[in-house]
């Protein structure tokens, strides 16, 4: 179900109310010598007027910004060798928030998108399932889809989880009855993308046409519990963590081949990649156990493996900047340690990968070994509950506890 904003009281309402907040302020600082039905009188009709001037300018600024893509040079080879398309997906609590996230797709790149797919899933998978999902559409989205037939909405039936960013907009690029090749992009909806984003993927994508291109990523490694992002690399590259380089940072010097790719920075995928109802199939089951619905990152990435697609962290990207309105709504990244090894372990058991490596059952260790393993990750309920402090201690007695079981 849909709820148009237009139907109740909405953004467009709250932006009246700034105006007028606004227009107030400024008058007051005025303080021209009138009488107080004057005062009224004028500041009736300055609202009225800066609400009128409102609606009618920003249409008009939001139309530049989304047409920019027209004035792009078209000497570049990736303009002529593939369609563009990106995608994600957001989620009620969100969808008011991710107007910069789009703006930087849409207006703010080098290199012009064809297509910007933005998933809103109609009910649940899990908890419960069959629960029906309720977006209302902000104004500003409604006004995108209008000037720019790029975005479009999907509205799948099933919501199976962050991987929804790039499952569905595999499903609809499947329908496609064009004949030029589709390069996908897939990308979250809080962070505020850089105006080189969609070129370096694609010019890299065309240096490796058989690998999945990202900007962040790990190796996997035996027993590992953590992860890190932390610098320097040389520290926290280590058990137990999983360090995730990064490209525009120093831990990356050179492209690499990685085992996990990570969507937060962007990852280019061809939709020749995939096997749909093989990879539907997966995503169908293992998002039912347990958490892992959450580790869409090793959902993807042990997909690829299987299909022996490789996955490579390039140069050429940089820190995102976070959307930090809609990245402080429903993050799933809190306890993506306990995620990601439960991911590891079943996705390996499952499809027959990484088999030269040894993962951590976390469903089958003891709730003190979870304790600790919390603790190892620094939240400090946990440390209190086991009496320890974070550090080298914690993980040698975890190592110890789960070598004895």
């Amino acid at each position: 179900m849909i709820c148009h904003a237009r139907g109740g009281k909405c953004k467009e309402d709250n932006n009246a109310t700034i105006v007028e907040k606004d227009a107030r302020s400024s008058h007051s600082v005025q303080r021209k010598p009138t009488s107080s039905h004057s005062v009224y009188s004028y500041g009736k009709a300055g609202i009225l007027l800066l609400f009128l001037l409102y609606g009618f300018v920003r249409p008009l600024l939001l139309q530049q910004q989304v047409t920019r893509h027209d004035d792009y040079i078209d000497d570049i080879d990736i303009y002529t060798t593939t369609r563009i398309a990106v995608s994600m997906k957001t989620i009620p609590s969100r969808i008011d928030f991710i107007e910069p996230t789009l703006l930087s797709l849409l207006a703010n790149q080098t290199a012009p998108l064809d297509q910007l797919y933005i998933t809103l899933p109609r009910m649940k998978w899990i908890l419960p399932k069959d629960e029906p999902i309720i977006y209302k559409i902000p104004r500003f989205l409604e006004d995108m889809m209008q000037r720019d037939s790029r975005v479009i909405i999907l509205r799948p039936q099933y919501d199976y989880g962050p991987v929804d960013k790039i499952l569905h907009s595999l499903i609809k690029e499947s329908e496609s009855t064009t004949d030029t090749e589709t390069t996908l992009i897939y990308l979250d909806d809080d962070v505020i993308y850089d105006s080189a984003l969609i070129q370096n993927l694609v010019q890299k994508g065309l240096e490796y046409p058989n690998s999945a291109i990202g900007f962040t990523g790990c190796n996997l490694r035996s027993h590992f519990r953590q992860v890190s992002h932390r610098f320097p690399k040389a520290k926290y590259d280590r058990h137990p963590n999983l360090y995730y380089i990064t490209s525009g940072t120093k831990s990356l010097r050179k492209d690499e081949i990685v085992d996990v790719v990570q969507g937060f920075t962007g990852v280019l995928i061809r939709p020749q990649f995939f096997d749909l109802q093989e990879f539907l199939s997966l995503v169908e089951n293992v998002t039912t156990k347990d958490d892992i619905w959450k580790a869409d990152d090793f959902i993807v990435s042990g997909y690829l493996e299987y299909r022996n697609i490789t996955r490579r962290v390039v140069l050429g990207g940089t820190i995102p900047i976070l959307n930090q309105e809609a990245a402080g709504k429903d993050n799933v990244g809190r306890g993506m340690h306990r995620q990601i090894t439960q991911a590891a372990y079943d996705l390996q058991d499952r499809l027959g990968i990484w088999r030269n490596l040894i993962f951590v059952d976390y469903m089958s260790m003891t709730p003190h070994q979870k304790d600790l393993m919390d603790c190892e990750a620094g939240h400090k309920t946990q440390c209190k509950k086991v009496g320890m402090r974070r550090g080298p201690n914690v993980t040698l007695v975890l190592d110890e506890s789960l070598l004895s079981t």
